[in-house]
């Protein structure tokens, strides 16, 4: 068997320069470290999208300490389906979700204006039922005892 010497040679790239693609698929994370984080604390999570893509967790962390009592922001590695990053920004002592999240939507950088939402679909915590399945509950209860105190 004669070899082939015409043949084209084939690129072969080494295991590091894969290795080195992997780390970005890791979200970004920036967590508030100069006091406790008290997690007992009632929390509210904001979706917010459309920043700048040179910005990462940490510097949205430094806008966000402008409006509130931020404790973490998480840039996940994904991209929404319009192809643009995203994040997830934790604050504690909200007193009127709604009210700061029209808040927050308000906020430019540089020229671009992010857009701030309350997530689709809230976590839920160990132990803990989610804050609209709480009011449910808790209003049926303010229900059952009203109806109670009138039959007495």
């Amino acid at each position: 068997m004669a070899r082939r010497f015409d043949e084209e040679w084939q690129e072969v790239r080494s295991r590091r320069s894969r290795r080195h693609e992997r780390r970005f698929n890791y979200p970004d994370i920036a967590t508030q470290k100069d006091r406790g984080w008290d997690r007992s604390a009632p929390q509210t999570t904001y979706y917010f999208s459309e920043f700048p893509d040179h910005f990462g967790a940490w510097e949205m962390l430094k806008v966000f300490q402008h409006y509130g009592d931020i404790q973490e922001v998480v840039i996940p590695a994904k991209r929404n389906k319009l192809g643009r990053r995203f994040g997830f920004a934790r604050f504690c002592y909200v007193h009127d979700e709604e009210r700061f999240g029209v808040e927050l939507d308000n906020i430019i950088i540089g020229r671009d204006k992010i857009f701030v939402n309350t997530p689709r679909f809230q976590r839920e915590r160990r132990g803990h039922i989610t804050s609209e399945e709480d009011r449910r509950r808790d209003h049926v209860e303010e229900k059952g005892k009203q109806a109670n105190t009138n039959n007495i």
